[in-house]
């Protein structure tokens, strides 16, 4: 699909980016214009090169999902929480475009994981690793910070955590994290603020719209319902934890309730073009870390719950399934009959055509939009 596709709008923006390098853009940090042009330059100009680091970035979530489970919840139900992770659509599909998301959640992934182990190590090293991982997240998106803000206040909330604050450790990360956001800063000071007023001002209405209340509906539409209550579940299993003191808990819950219910009421207020669907998908990967301790409690249940999981499962992987079946239709658009035309998204289709007919009416040596 990678190799296939057609480049949508975004991913011709970002190649655009890519071949003019700058610290930072106006609607984006400078990474995911950085891989793109490291892609092209090593594997041509193709599809596929302006997508493969990000394919790759995609690949390697299982893995990182792995990461961050292992030590909490053992190599065991570690696998489970990889391999749960192939039955999200937002998680088993990312990559296959070149857009931040297939990096940020790869990145938040990595930086949770290495932010547990640091609050059980006596060195710098994993607190190093934090830091380093979040220079890269603020240099994906601006985005990176819906992580930042509940582990902070997890820190300060729970007081195994915020004694970690009286060491160096947490303050070394913090400060590594931050320092990647001066690129950003001198763009915008040399741009009247041109990345920070297109993200918290022109791109969203501010105001009331009711379509926002319809935001969980359409997060339980794109995770399948079943695995979306499950979610909802391993949620309010994971914050009784925490309100009994446990600070991995604390981490984990608190950045899924920022992801699933923040951003949730935040949604009748912002742009829905925007926000419908893949702002809350990190909220979900934490929750893999809990759900496999959830789903064998439900199957210890008895014989119905059984079939409630093992149904739930399986229609998730349906989800999946019908996320790549979409996918593919775009490659055979124009054999499809009528009806199912309309309902498959356009925007990687007819740019070969597009660019033909540009072709026409364009001269060598003459500036393409003269």
């Amino acid at each position: 699909l990678a190799a296939s596709l057609q480049l949508f709008g975004d991913d011709a923006f970002y190649r655009w980016d890519s071949m003019h390098l700058a610290w930072s853009y106006s609607d984006l940090p400078p990474l995911t214009a950085f891989f793109i042009h490291l892609g092209t330059a090593v594997a041509g100009d193709s599809v596929l090169a302006v997508r493969t680091l990000f394919l790759l970035s995609g690949l390697a979530l299982p893995a990182a999902i792995y990461f961050l489970a292992q030590p909490v919840a053992g190599r065991e139900r570690a696998l489970c929480s990889a391999g749960l992770s192939l039955l999200l659509p937002a998680t088993a599909t990312i990559g296959v475009m070149a857009v931040p998301d297939a990096l940020l959640l790869t990145q938040c992934t990595l930086m949770l994981g290495c932010l547990e182990r640091a609050t059980r190590s006596s060195g710098p090293a994993w607190w190093l690793a934090t830091g380093v991982i979040g220079c890269l997240g603020f240099l994906t998106h601006y985005r990176f910070l819906f992580l930042p803000l509940p582990l902070g206040l997890a820190f300060l909330l729970y007081p195994a955590l915020r004694a970690h604050l009286a060491r160096p450790g947490p303050w070394i990360a913090l400060g590594l994290t931050l320092r990647r956001l001066v690129p950003s800063l001198l763009f915008n000071l040399g741009n009247d603020f041109e990345a920070v007023g297109f993200h918290f001002s022109r791109r969203h209405p501010w105001a009331f719209h009711s379509e926002g209340l319809n935001y969980p509906l359409q997060q339980a539409a794109a995770v399948s319902p079943v695995l979306y209550g499950f979610m909802i579940g391993a949620l309010v299993f994971s914050m009784r934890k925490a309100l009994r003191g446990d600070p991995l808990h604390a981490m984990l819950s608190s950045v899924s309730l920022f992801y699933m219910l923040g951003l949730s009421l935040l949604a009748p207020w912002v742009d829905q073009t925007s926000t419908t669907i893949h702002w809350a998908w990190f909220g979900y990967v934490p929750m893999l870390v809990v759900l496999p301790e959830v789903l064998a409690a439900l199957w210890a249940r008895g014989r119905w719950w059984r079939g409630i999981v093992a149904g739930g499962l399986a229609l998730a992987a349906v989800f999946v399934a019908a996320s790549l079946a979409l996918m593919l239709a775009c490659l055979h658009v124009d054999s499809l009959p009528p009806w199912l035309q309309a309902r498959v998204s356009v925007i990687m289709v007819g740019w070969d055509a597009l660019r033909e007919e540009v072709a026409r009416h364009y001269r060598p040596g003459e500036h393409l939009y003269s």
